[in-house]
């Protein structure tokens, strides 16, 4: 018996006792791991195995599962040490603490893994048949009956679901398998007492239900002595007050207190390990997961090949597939229901058919909008869709998100009063030192949450979904900020299934669950930050708008109090390092005047004011998240994390270890990248620095006959009719949703999108659109002016293209030569589109890049022309717009820069380099030589013959201008050299 062999069915589930007797017993480590977990070696069938003789060593210390772990353990298991088994077992026994002096010690119980975002993990688990029964709930203080719900077993397989890390497999396992299998002696009169799962590992309808029932179950009278024996531990449990039922408190950050959960269900870690796993266990099934593929193994009769609950290699039986019949659901499938039917559903049905929960998904998104078949083609960007047929879908999709809200909101606040929570008085021993199973649960489940959650990436969605969102972050967030244990789970990337197999064996089924690494809670948490900041910052602008309103105003009795002009931060982001007054803002009160409110400042609604308030938590608790995590794993590995030092270190050395630990081998990757692959990732993160910035777009003027500014803008007359100042909730709505386009504009390098927001007007915009790949427009730079009306959202936003060549050149059937963006959505052609309150301005700028400009054929645009695919004609208008976007969205940009976009203009284009000259070649070698035309539908009016005779006409001022550009841009590179 090698400990090799032991340390490996310590890693899959068994404890030191079980690993040693069966490896006793059995010749090969396999045959041993197959006795273990089917249970040939649990309670007395392992006594009886010792006393056999079948185990050497009966020292009751060895059981691994018998230990009481703390959350300060190192769950890190060292494959590369060699151990003899008596310092395997003692490395297994021996508890950390810490000590109240070690402030800036790594509490991580996952400090040294390897947690690489490249990571891929297969773990087979078996599936097992949950027993089903009913349990009676009694409300709280009666001796009658209560009422009967429906429960199932959390069987093992279940609690132990999940992509293990180190060595925690085993103390979930060893957990489970004492509570549920072995008996334990009362501490007072000897009396043996049975455990079974259902006594305690029970999913019912709902958290709260659950809650009801475990409060009931978890203390049980001895048969000996009657004394109140905990189930968990087998402890004595002695409740500090009948009349209170023995209920803790939890104080607030503002001093207040609130009574939390009864005190016996904070009896020992134990217990709070089972509530954290089981209780988390109830979401599983609201969340999307991989669809099951039912295979079945060809080696069914071999043996040899265990049940494990860990396989770290990509090896798999060989499988055929098989038809999804009624073995296509192994688990207890609860009745599935669509809550549209208006029939009634069961009690366990988990809302399957919400498309993405954790993000409610714009109209515009849906695959699912009708279009009329037997119509002609309407053209791109003309037909739009009807609002009236998708408002049955928005008002189903809507119930659906609120029931799966609802539900996920109350379970995770039933949830929260049990975390290790500091701030409870009296303080149990698990706030200080939580079980190892606790945190393992919490990383298992509730991280998969947290990240599908935060995964929106959306301030506007947040706000939206303001109770779920604030139970997320001025709840749990708030709780793991304060815990040291818990905050560093917060920057873990988390492992999510991708791919899940049903393998068939003789006489069982595993689940062959593939793992993929995705980002972790504070990672995805960083674009809402950005958001967060950005509107803050909007508001702010707000805020003095509306002070410049009032100073302009007569003075009234008695008069407003002046409210000074804040000052410009000098950064584009505000630092997460200061408390958050530096973060947001102070909402100024009013100043109500007795007499009149005219010169007071307007208070924000209760929409706005829940917003700002909800943006400032949110920064406040990440910041202190990251406070602590830079006191215990430096400022390194927290500016890494959220992206500062991404330009520092580079994209090749993106892939690194989360833990501090620099993965060399993903660096070492980066030398043999090609030079295309460099110029990409270079571009891209020039681009995601540019995408958004705040700039002065007024002109100064000589005549001072009007005190209003004039703005290098063709809405500068719209702009002046509209005061910024006389709708507050316009100002939010505008706020909020440039907040989010901080972080979803794209920045590929096959299309970005870059856009500038007037520094004293947030409804000012302007947009330049990088050409997308495989288009006439590849490469080129398209410049729009973008103001938002003053009935926005109400109505759409005034959209007009400026890369005309001064109204000369018309691009596409859809961009006309005097600014004209035709597109259904914008009201410029009949038909509905804009959906108010759902449409933004993102969809706009996405529309025109993909559905108006990204086409190989822009002809086919225009109505009546769908059907020209290919033909001269269409060819011809297509080489037209190649011409016109080298000489007009590349060259004259190169020649005279609008200094608004220089920057933009002089970085696409030097970063570009190699990659355009290459693109500008092609489209020389395939043109047809003809004149540019300032509208490519010239060629529709011509014959072939026609056409033919404007042949090479205009070959060699298409070369010159391609070597224009090449020779411009080879001086931007040189002067970037220099």
């Amino acid at each position: 018996m090698s400990a090799a062999n032991v340390a490996t069915l310590v890693e899959m589930g068994a404890t030191l006792r079980q690993a040693r007797a069966a490896l006793a017993k059995h010749k090969t480590i396999m045959e041993a791991a197959d006795a273990v977990f089917r249970g040939d070696f649990d309670g007395p069938a392992l006594a009886a195995h010792v006393d056999n003789g079948d185990h050497e060593e009966e020292d009751d210390d060895c059981v691994v599962t018998g230990v009481k772990r703390t959350a300060t353990q190192s769950l890190v298991i060292d494959d590369d040490e060699e151990a003899d088994e008596d310092a395997f077992e003692e490395a297994d026994v021996d508890i950390v603490s810490i000590s109240s002096d070690t402030v800036d010690q790594d509490a991580d119980p996952y400090l040294g893994l390897s947690m690489r975002k490249d990571r891929e993990e297969l773990v087979i688990e078996v599936l097992e048949k949950p027993a089903e029964f009913f349990v009676e709930l009694k409300d709280e203080g009666s001796d009658q009956c209560g009422s009967k719900v429906c429960a199932k077993e959390i069987t093992q397989g279940e609690w132990l679901r999940g992509c293990p890390e180190g060595a925690e497999q085993s103390f979930l396992f060893g957990l489970y398998n004492d509570v549920t299998k072995s008996p334990f002696p009362c501490p007072k009169c000897g009396q043996v007492n049975e455990r079974k799962p259902k006594d305690l590992f029970v999913m019912l309808p709902t958290v709260e239900s659950y809650l009801v029932y475990l409060k009931q179950a978890i203390v049980r009278q001895c048969a000996g002595c009657s004394a109140s024996l905990c189930l968990a531990c087998g402890d004595e449990v002695c409740e500090s007050s009948k009349s209170e039922k023995g209920k803790s408190i939890l104080v607030q950050d503002d001093g207040a207190k609130e009574a939390g959960p009864p005190s016996r269900l904070l009896h020992c870690p134990e217990v709070q390990a089972i509530i954290l796993g089981a209780g988390l266990a109830h979401f599983g099934d609201l969340f999307d997961e991989p669809k099951e593929k039912i295979v079945r193994s060809h080696d069914e009769g071999q043996k040899g090949n265990p049940k494990k609950k860990l396989k770290t290699s990509t090896d798999v039986p060989t499988v055929t597939s098989e038809p999804a019949g009624s073995d296509s659901q192994p688990h207890w499938d609860p009745a599935k229901k669509s809550l549209l039917d208006g029939k009634g559903h069961s009690e366990f049905s988990l809302l399957d058919e919400i498309p993405s929960p954790a993000s409610s998904t714009p109209a515009w998104k849906s695959k699912n909008i009708p279009v009329d078949k037997d119509k002609p083609g309407k053209g791109t960007g003309y037909g739009g869709y009807d609002v009236k047929e998708s408002t049955s879908w928005l008002e189903a999709h809507s119930k659906k998100v609120k029931e799966f809200d609802s539900r996920v909101c109350h379970g995770l606040g039933a949830l929260r009063p049990f975390l290790p929570n500091l701030s409870r008085d009296p303080t149990r021993k698990s706030d200080h030192l939580p079980h190892v199973a606790s945190i393992a649960q919490l990383r298992r489940r509730f991280l998969p949450i947290a990240s599908r959650l935060m995964s929106s990436e959306s301030l506007s969605d947040m706000c939206e979904r303001h109770e779920l969102y604030k139970e997320l972050v001025e709840g749990w967030f708030k709780l793991f900020a304060a815990h040291e244990s818990l905050a560093a789970l917060l920057a873990q990337p988390i492992m999510l299934p991708s791919t899940i197999e049903v393998v068939k064996k003789p006489n069982f089924k595993e689940r062959h669950v593939t793992y993929m690494c995705s980002r972790g809670p504070r990672e995805l948490a960083q674009s809402v930050v950005i958001q967060c900041e950005g509107f803050l910052r909007g508001m702010e602008l707000l805020k003095r708008n509306e002070a410049e309103r009032i100073s302009k105003l007569p003075p009234v009795e008695p008069q407003a109090k002046e409210i000074p002009k804040p000052k410009k931060s000098s950064s584009s982001f505000l630092s997460l390092r200061s408390p958050v007054p530096v973060l947001g803002i102070r909402v100024l009160q009013p100043q109500v005047s007795t007499s009149s409110s005219t010169n007071s400042v307007k208070a924000l609604d209760d929409e706005s004011q829940r917003m700002v308030d909800f943006a400032k938590s949110f920064c406040s608790y990440v910041g202190i998240i990251d406070s602590r995590l830079r006191k215990t794993k430096g400022n390194v590995f927290v500016d890494r994390l959220i992206g500062i030092a991404e330009a520092e270190f580079g994209p090749e050395c993106a892939h690194r270890d989360q833990f501090g630990k620099m993965a060399a081998k993903n660096c070492d990757d980066s030398d043999r990248k090609t030079a295309n692959e460099k110029a990409i990732a270079a571009y891209e993160r020039w681009a995601r620095s540019e995408r958004y910035a705040d700039c002065d777009m007024t002109i100064t003027t000589r005549s001072a006959s009007s005190s209003a500014p004039k703005f290098a803008h063709a809405f500068d007359r719209d702009i002046k009719l509209v005061n910024a100042a006389d709708n507050s909730k316009r100002g939010v709505t505008i706020a909020k949703e440039l907040g989010g386009l901080r972080g979803s504009l794209p920045s590929s390098w096959h299309g970005s999108i870059f856009l500038r927001v007037d520094e004293s007007r947030l409804d000012v915009l302007k947009a330049c659109i990088v050409g997308p790949k495989g288009s006439p427009y590849e490469d080129g730079l398209f410049m729009f002016d973008i103001f938002m009306p003053a009935e926005y959202n109400n109505v759409s936003p005034l959209v007009s293209l400026r890369t005309t060549a001064g109204g000369k050149v018309r691009h596409n059937p859809n961009l006309y030569a005097d600014g004209k963006v035709c597109l259904s959505l914008l009201g410029t052609w009949t038909g509905p589109g804009w959906v108010s309150g759902q449409s933004t301005l993102l969809q706009v700028l996405l529309s025109i890049q993909s559905l108006v400009m990204g086409v190989e054929e822009p002809a086919l645009n225009e109505p009546g022309w769908s059907s020209m695919a290919g033909q001269p004609f269409s060819t011809a208008y297509s080489k037209n717009c190649r011409r016109q976007t080298v000489a007009v969205a590349m060259l004259d940009h190169l020649k005279s820069p609008e200094a608004l976009w220089k920057d933009v203009i002089e970085g696409h284009f030097r970063l570009k380099g190699q990659a355009l000259f290459t693109l500008l070649d092609i489209w020389l070698g395939e043109d047809d030589g003809h004149a540019t035309v300032s509208d490519g539908g010239h060629y529709y009016h011509l014959n072939s013959e026609e056409r033919s005779q404007t042949t090479k006409k205009g070959k060699d001022d298409f070369a010159k201008n391609v070597e224009q550009v090449k020779v411009l841009v080879g001086k931007l590179q040189e002067e970037k050299k220099t």
